[in-house]
């Protein structure tokens, strides 16, 4: 059958050796080194998404802690006026306030978030006196020590 489809088709052994007894071994290596490649590329990429989820994660627990900590600070925001500092502590991190200025409607609030893994983040909140809503909120700074 070998004979017939070599000339059939025209495969020809023009040295008068049988030379394909080779060929296996380099095939196989070459597809082994294909899937080896496509191995590490799917690895990489898990490797990668997984960092990312992890940094997503750690951002959403900073902002929410940050968010919880601005909530707690309107329940109990002083009359007393500037200068004074209190710290909320979490189960992922803590927050810590200052007020800045305070003027007969608003005050003005700097709120420092930072999580336990050392991520942290600095928000300038201005808040109505009167119905404790959000007038105004800029985050300041953000830094990651990742």
């Amino acid at each position: 059958m070998g004979k017939y489809l070599r000339k059939r088709f025209g495969f020809r052994n023009i040295y008068g050796k049988d030379h394909e007894k080779g060929a296996i071994l380099p095939l196989s290596f070459g597809i082994l080194l294909l899937f080896s490649f496509a191995l590490l590329h799917l690895a990489l990429l898990y490797e990668t998404e997984k960092s990312f989820f992890q940094l997503v994660e750690r951002q959403r627990y900073l902002e929410t802690i940050l968010f919880h900590g601005v909530k707690d600070v309107t329940e109990i925001i002083p009359p007393s006026g500037e200068g004074e500092d209190r710290v909320f502590y979490y189960d992922v991190g803590f927050v810590h306030f200052h007020i800045l200025s305070m003027d007969s409607t608003s005050v003005m609030i700097e709120v420092y978030a930072e999580l336990s893994t050392g991520e942290n983040m600095i928000a300038h909140v201005r808040l109505d006196l009167e119905t404790g809503d959000v007038l105004e909120w800029k985050e300041k700074l953000y830094r990651s020590s990742v």
